[in-house]
């Protein structure tokens, strides 16, 4: 038996119709649903053995962890916390021992505006197979067909007629509704399938060592040519193993985990994405950093920008960064990005099924600035006028945050450094960089950037996938030309791109997917933003920020893969090239 629910009460919680659609909002400290059948009549619930399940589509804010109350006729109830299994998906394991006559659904405190997509309770009677005389005779004709010699199969399967009829015995899997069932008959629309099949050719021909058009293995480099401007790119440290993430995700947990289990949600999906002449590495590996920066150097990557993590004096994945500054023949420069939000399981830092959260505070604000001064004193280090460059990710989640900027300046004039040039990331909307003490802002795509929404236009493998898919190339072109007429004002502003952006990976049926990004739209980006830095920075500020040297698990990655090879790296050095000649003397 399955029971699909509806809310028919709320309580601390407002029906919301000002946007296009009528959305639920939490306003106060008991959120509370009251539940009933979608298909009307009183609810009345057996002893016994249920599974409860609760998705929603989050619009903003956090929805704390949901809670499942069921009440019987004689006033009991009795709670089931809810476990995030999925994305924006929660289930519970009900055990009723006496019958239940009400739901309710119970949330954590916080502000969230959301939409229930899925309010489900179930006895699993539904899923069990109960044998039939037809059942068994279609099991039976499986089995003899596929136990049949190659030629004997292929001789039916090429009868047009005996398709569809052998179709279904062949692929059918029993299981969940929906699970493991592919069947290719004449109610496919033909165009459909023709781009199926041209979608698995491709893949195909890919595994079989195949490459895209624009497949650069060598060659392209810079050459001997300065850059005219100093591109500087994000660098994740997490493809090596920790403690933290073993407990968290499982032993032997590193970014690669994500990155291969990504699975295409539509026709033409470029997932998942595999690396090509670097490999699955692990950057304990003495000498992968420094091959890394050898081939940033040679096609103009200045410097690479870390991604630092600190919890309350806690660091993590801090290995990576100790081993550049340990090999002083590793030949980049480079900076550090606080990324000084909680950690998460839902890899957004969001404040619920959080891992491990952050610690801010003044005396907090001093440890960190601390750490980095103590990294930041190698001569590799970015500097502007003489002071170390330092960036904070998520400025915004920092209370009092004009008291960290003022700790970090006294304790840099502390250290004898002419100060320190603050960077703050425009990350979730962040824009109030000079009244809280920075120095500059820098944007760092997909934040502040407004994208066509392409969903209707693909053919979905996954009818439920529960993301946004963007198109990139009106994204690039669209960046283009807000670069190229955009000014300055006085106000530093360190452009930001991207070579794409898909985090499928992390957060599978959920992704948020720049769809389409190839080497020339990318360089289309890039050419404006270095165009932008040469007109409207000073000479010893024209940084442009690449997001990402290796964010693999999100789709945002200079470095070769299997099916561009050096494309983009090349893309990157023609940029440069081409603004050094069109360059005034």
């Amino acid at each position: 038996m399955i029971v699909d629910l509806v809310s028919v009460s709320a309580s601390d919680i407002a029906l919301d119709q000002s946007g296009a659609i009528a959305v639920l909002r939490t306003n106060g400290p008991a959120p509370l649903l009251s539940l009933s059948p979608a298909v009307g009549g009183d609810l009345a619930l057996s002893p016994g053995a249920y599974t409860f399940v609760f998705e929603a589509r989050i619009l903003s804010g956090a929805l704390g962890r949901p809670t499942l109350i069921c009440a019987g006729r004689d006033g009991r109830t009795v709670e089931f916390p809810l476990n995030l299994d999925g994305p924006f998906r929660w289930s519970a394991d009900v055990q009723l021992l006496q019958p239940a006559s009400a739901l309710q659904l119970r949330f954590g405190a916080g502000a969230c505006v959301f939409l229930p997509t899925r309010l489900r309770i179930d006895d699993g009677e539904s899923e069990k197979q109960h044998p039939t005389l037809r059942g068994a005779a279609l099991l039976a004709s499986r089995a003899l067909f596929r136990r049949a010699p190659h030629f004997v199969r292929a001789a039916i399967l090429n009868r047009r007629a005996l398709v569809d009829r052998i179709a279904p015995l062949v692929a059918a899997a029993p299981g969940k509704e929906g699970a493991g069932r592919i069947i290719v008959n004449s109610a496919v629309d033909a165009g459909e399938l023709a781009a199926r099949r041209a979608d698995f050719e491709d893949r195909f021909a890919l595994a079989r060592g195949g490459r895209d058009p624009a497949y650069v293995a060598q060659g392209g480099e810079l050459g001997g040519v300065t850059p005219p401007a100093l591109l500087t790119a994000f660098y994740l440290p997490q493809f090596h193993t920790i403690p933290e993430n073993d407990c968290w995700w499982g032993p032997g947990f590193t970014e690669w985990s994500n990155v291969t289990k990504a699975a295409p949600q539509f026709v033409g999906h470029d997932q998942p994405r595999l690396p090509g002449e670097l490999g699955f590495y692990d950057l304990r590996t003495p000498g992968m950093m420094k091959r890394q920066a050898e081939l940033a150097r040679a096609y103009g990557v200045s410097a690479f920008c870390f991604h630092y993590y600190w919890f309350g004096a806690k660091r993590l994945l801090e290995a990576p960064i100790e081993a550049f500054l340990a090999d002083r023949s590793i030949d980049i420069r480079f900076t550090l990005c606080w990324a000084n939000e909680n950690w998460a399981r839902t890899w957004d830092g969001a404040p619920d099924q959080v891992l491990i959260g952050q610690q801010h505070s003044p005396e907090d604000h001093a440890a960190v600035f601390d750490d980095i001064a103590r990294q930041l004193e190698d001569d590799r280090a970015l500097r502007i006028g003489g002071k170390p460059v330092v960036m904070v990710y998520r400025p915004s989640v920092i209370p009092d945050l004009r008291i960290l900027t003022e700790i970090w300046r006294e304790r840099a004039y502390k250290r004898g450094w002419p100060g320190v040039y603050l960077i703050a990331a425009n990350a979730f909307g962040y824009d109030a960089h000079a009244e809280d003490g920075f120095d500059a802002l820098a944007e760092f795509p997909p934040h502040g950037m407004a994208a066509d929404r392409i969903e209707p236009s693909l053919a979905w493998l996954n009818p439920r996938h529960g993301g946004a898919v963007y198109d990139y190339a009106k994204l690039a072109e669209r960046q283009a030309r807000r670069l190229d007429g955009a000014r300055s004002g006085g106000v530093t502003i360190f452009p930001g791109v991207m070579p794409g952006w898909d985090n499928e990976a992390r957060r599978p049926g959920a992704g948020a997917i720049y769809h389409g990004a190839e080497p020339q739209t990318y360089a289309q980006w890039l050419a404006a933003a270095v165009r932008y830095a040469g007109r409207e920075l000073p000479a010893d500020r024209r940084i442009v920020f690449l997001n990402a040297w290796n964010e693999w698990a999100e789709g945002a990655y200079l470095e070769p893969d299997r099916r561009f090879g050096r494309a983009y790296l090349a893309a990157t050095a023609q940029v440069l090239g081409a603004a050094v000649v069109d360059a005034p003397a």
